[in-house]
């Protein structure tokens, strides 16, 4: 807990996501044990842009039921490697946000769980980015 009421925190993430919308940029989600609800705000709100849950360690059940329900899911250090494999290429991203590894690393540690070289990855990765308007910010 944050300290900050849930109904509060709700209403703050729809002005985020409504602020997305009106701009253009995908939206990063921070979320913790708020998966239902996190994918009731992507119903309601109806996206334009995409949504990329940030840092994502759950397990394969939720990284399946996320990306059928719009979501893009970057892995960072911590995840769980059925769960990365689970993501299907076209919605993966790797982050380096709560690492102090270098992003290579991070890379070769993803492109061995997943079966695939790095290079396969990084080039997947970044066509990622640009597809939702990141350009090679995620690369």
């Amino acid at each position: 807990a944050c300290g900050v009421e849930r109904n509060v925190q709700t209403h703050a993430f729809l002005r985020q996501a409504e602020l997305a919308n009106a701009v253009g940029k995908p939206l990063i989600v921070h979320a913790v044990r708020s998966a239902a609800e996190m994918i009731a705000a992507r119903r309601r709100t109806k996206p334009r842009v995409a949504w990329v849950w940030h840092g994502f360690g759950g397990g394969p059940q939720l990284a399946a039921d996320l990306v059928r329900h719009g979501f893009y899911l970057s892995f960072g250090l911590r995840y769980r490697a059925e769960a990365l494999r689970a993501c299907p290429a076209h919605r993966l991203f790797v982050e380096t946000d709560e690492a102090s590894v270098p992003l290579a690393e991070l890379y070769d540690r993803a492109a061995l769980a997943r079966g695939c070289s790095v290079e396969q990855l990084a080039m997947q990765t970044r066509r990622n980015a640009e597809a939702i308007g990141l350009g090679s910010v995620f690369v």
